[in-house]
């Protein structure tokens, strides 16, 4: 099932649009029970969870979500490059952003990929994780 034709996603978008974070992690939180599908779609949720989490000023629980969307989807990039872009931006952690970048440059150089229908290509993973790196480095991130 699409997540566009998921209820509690739906809901839950809408309470995040309106500012309720509290109903808004409820249908969250039962759209993550409900996952069964691609690891992909549930490491996706789990970001907004750590997202929504950070919103809600609980920093360190935010990043457990983050490390469980990547563990869950191990096999991807995405929820790595999706850690790195909210350590840079919105966490203000630019060295563990940076060692994120790394990861996904040491990965897309080492074992470059076309994209599929389920993944996107390395070109594009590290077009990103470049762009993530340069941030961080004019934040003063350390090497």
């Amino acid at each position: 099932m699409k997540l566009s034709e998921n209820q509690n996603y739906m809901d839950y978008a809408k309470a995040r649009a309106f500012g309720n974070l509290d109903e808004s992690e409820r249908f969250l939180q039962a759209c993550i029970a409900e996952a069964h599908g691609p690891s992909y779609e549930r490491a996706f949720l789990l970001t907004r969870m750590g997202s929504l989490k950070f919103e809600q000023g609980q920093r360190d629980e935010s990043l457990k979500w983050y490390e469980e969307a990547e563990a869950v989807d191990a096999a991807s990039l995405l929820p790595v490059l999706f850690y790195a872009e909210f350590l840079a931006h919105r966490f203000g952690d630019v060295d563990a952003s940076l060692k994120k970048c790394d990861r996904i440059l040491d990965e897309t150089n080492a074992y470059p990929f076309e994209a599929t229908d389920e993944e996107l290509g390395s070109e594009y993973y590290e077009r990103k994780a470049l762009e993530i790196r340069e941030f961080c480095l004019s934040k003063g991130a350390k090497t």
